[in-house]
């Protein structure tokens, strides 16, 4: 009788792993996924050299003003690069982009602050200073309040403002869509069906529509010579529009939670309650 013996384990074929590997299962699977990377690659291999040679290559690199960009093949950087100040800091004055800075190096703080603070005090400080942040940037850019001059927001803009926005929006809607989420699952009626309004109107209509209506329609709703900043307008339109979209998220993490867990908790949260309104 035989004696199986057996052999030690192979590598897998060159042609099923690593890069090539790769590229067979991704790229050319079967006849039709291969013609489509044949023809996206020969789009690309006939796009790609002249837009190399437009940026790079043939591009006007020297100079200080249009004038000197003198060749039409190429792109102008030297616009891009006279206009920077514009793109990033709109028309705030030149002698206050200090301000701009310091508050865009205070946001990286406030974003780092959970990972850089001892875990006891990432709830005590790192959460008050994210949730303030918005208010107190607003205030340094505008000025007013620290003493520092008033700069209007008609002055603020570029890239930097883009950031200011982006960030101050979802830091004030993160707790509101929590609230919308956890009234979106509220057995009140009442509270529930406000709740999904609100979601679903601020998630279906277009963010332009939005903008359109904070901006040129919510004035007429307010008496005569009442102005409203028109950056609070956009401000307030983020926020509402990312509340509508995080709620969706909390709501699709408060459904992943077991119902027992769940029902622990609000167990937990009224036992609490009822203590501290005993020793009030």
């Amino acid at each position: 009788m035989r004696e199986f013996k057996p052999q030690p384990a192979q590598p897998a074929p060159v042609a099923a792993r690593g890069v090539i590997g790769w590229i067979r299962e991704n790229l050319f699977p079967d006849i039709h996924n291969s013609i489509a990377t044949l023809v996206i690659i020969g789009l690309l291999a006939s796009v790609i050299p002249g837009m190399i040679s437009w940026l790079f290559i043939e591009a006007n690199w020297v100079g200080t003003t249009q004038a000197d960009c003198t060749n039409d093949q190429g792109a102008c950087w030297v616009f891009v690069s006279a206009w920077m100040q514009q793109f990033m800091y709109g028309s705030y004055p030149t002698e206050e982009l200090w301000r701009i800075n310091m508050g865009i190096i205070a946001l990286g703080l406030v974003i780092a602050a959970p990972y850089l603070l001892p875990t006891r005090l990432r709830n005590t400080v790192g959460v008050p200073l994210f949730l303030v942040f918005p208010f107190i940037g607003a205030a340094f850019l505008d000025g007013r309040l620290f003493g520092l001059e008033f700069v209007s927001t008609d002055y603020w803009g570029g890239f930097s403002l883009n950031i200011f926005l982006a960030a101050a929006s979802i830091i004030i809607a993160f707790p509101l869509s929590f609230l919308w989420a956890l009234g979106r699952r509220s057995d009140m009626p009442f509270i529930r069906s406000v709740c999904v309004i609100l979601i679903e109107f601020f998630r279906g209509v277009p963010v332009l529509a939005l903008f359109f209506m904070g901006s040129v329609m919510l004035p007429l709703f307010f008496p005569e010579g009442t102005n409203v900043d028109k950056l609070l307008r956009v401000w307030i339109v983020l926020i509402l529009f990312m509340s509508g979209y995080m709620a969706e998220v909390f709501r699709g993490g408060f459904q992943a939670i077991p119902e027992g867990q769940y029902e622990a908790a609000d167990s937990l949260c009224l036992s609490y309650w009822q203590k501290t309104l005993l020793i009030i």
